[in-house]
């Protein structure tokens, strides 16, 4: 495989069914896999949700020059800075995100490996508030309620990237268009 179609296939958008496929996947991966994966897929879904807010005549190149490289939207944190300015987040999605991307760039950038057992992981892990909601999510309800509460940094991060993931994929498919008068 050269590296063209590997750079297409990076770029390929996925389907719903794929990120289900991933998420469901993903508590049986190592902590690295979990942290990195997970927070790609969240942002993946922040990058969709950015779009369809977006100028529906876009080319696939300015597209491109936004989201690649050293484009204005190309890191997890820009994402999440424009997602709040234009309303496709709010201020505690962000703040959840940027607890993702965090843990994200530990994993990824830690020169061994890391375990959400890490003091300093655990400690940001406690920070998300996302588990703490009851929402009726569909992985662990009893009728109406929730019976799970996740107290470990692990669980409680796959809990955050399932409900952030879900949130930003609502916001896809419901996104806020301007009309002209």
């Amino acid at each position: 495989m050269n590296s063209q179609s590997l750079k297409s296939i990076l770029r390929e958008m996925p389907t719903r069914e794929d990120m289900k496929e991933v998420l469901a996947k993903l508590s049986d991966e190592s902590d690295t896999t979990l942290a990195i994966v997970g927070a790609t897929l969240v942002e993946t879904a922040l990058r969709m949700c950015l779009r369809v807010r977006m100028y529906s005549d876009l080319t696939p190149a300015d597209e491109l020059v936004l989201f690649e490289g050293d484009g204005p939207l190309a890191t997890f944190s820009s994402k999440i800075r424009i997602g709040f300015a234009f309303e496709a987040v709010d201020p505690v999605m962000r703040d959840e995100l940027n607890r993702l991307r965090t843990i994200r760039n530990a994993f990824a950038h830690s020169k061994s490996l890391l375990s959400f057992d890490l003091p300093a992981i655990r400690s940001i892990c406690d920070q998300l508030v996302m588990p703490d909601v009851e929402t009726g999510a569909p992985w662990e309800v009893n009728g109406d309620e929730v019976v799970w509460v996740p107290k470990e940094p692990r669980d409680r991060f796959i809990v955050t990237v399932r409900l952030c993931w879900l949130f930003l994929y609502q916001g896809i498919h419901n996104p806020p268009r301007w009309v002209q008068p």
